[in-house]
């Protein structure tokens, strides 16, 4: 049974994610004198984090045998979000016409988001169901947030440092997504739990001794 090393590893995930976020805070504060390597260093490390955490969560789903219409939604987000950040890269090199390419591609992703929150609240299995309405919360306060401030703070004429704080949000999602793997943890170690069941089928995560 390989379920409790495999989140054990997506807590771990979730928690560096956690961590990359608020050093984005703390280093940021003159976000045009940080080492550039660094921050793509940084942004590299906490998209791969963030990947994993959804791709984790994409197993719980399926462990928890819900529907594959809530699976998909999950497995859509993951793809987009994989060609959505290396088109970023792609885009930030070669395209001039940065406003328009970032504001069509903040809708679609904001669109996106509601599509995973909507199915999000469609989870029926009771050990993960109020973790999967947390995670829909805090992912769509996240996304409105990243959305919406940076316009309000530029209708107000709000300094650029402030800019940095709106991003703290980001560790929100992360937070409910460990609720959800540690309720799949100690749902293993309920009495009449078929345990055997493994997270992942190709067993990659093996027992710890």
């Amino acid at each position: 049974m390989n379920n409790k090393p495999a989140t054990q590893v997506a807590v771990i995930a979730a928690f560096l994610q956690i961590a990359i976020q608020l050093i984005f805070i703390y280093i940021g504060t003159d976000a045009f004198g940080m080492n550039v390597y660094l921050r793509y260093l940084l942004s590299g490390l906490s998209m791969l984090m963030y990947l994993l955490v959804l791709v984790f969560l994409l197993s719980v789903l399926k462990f928890f045998n819900e529907k594959n219409s809530i699976i998909t939604a999950f497995g859509v987000y993951i793809v987009f979000t994989i060609f959505y950040n290396i088109l970023n890269m792609i885009v930030g090199m070669w395209v001039t016409n940065l406003v328009t390419y970032y504001t069509v591609t903040s809708i679609f992703h904001f669109l996106l988001v509601l599509y995973v929150v909507t199915m999000s609240f469609m989870v029926k299995h009771p050990v993960i169901r109020k973790g999967f309405v947390l995670f829909a919360i805090l992912s769509l306060i996240t996304a409105v947030t990243v959305m919406a401030l940076p316009m309000l703070f530029g209708l107000l004429h709000i300094g650029f440092q402030a800019y940095r704080y709106i991003y703290l949000v980001n560790v929100l999602p992360p937070v409910a997504a460990i609720v959800i793997f540690n309720k799949t943890t100690e749902s293993t170690k309920n009495p009449g739990f078929t345990g055997d069941k493994p997270l992942f089928n190709d067993d990659r995560f093996k027992p710890l001794p």
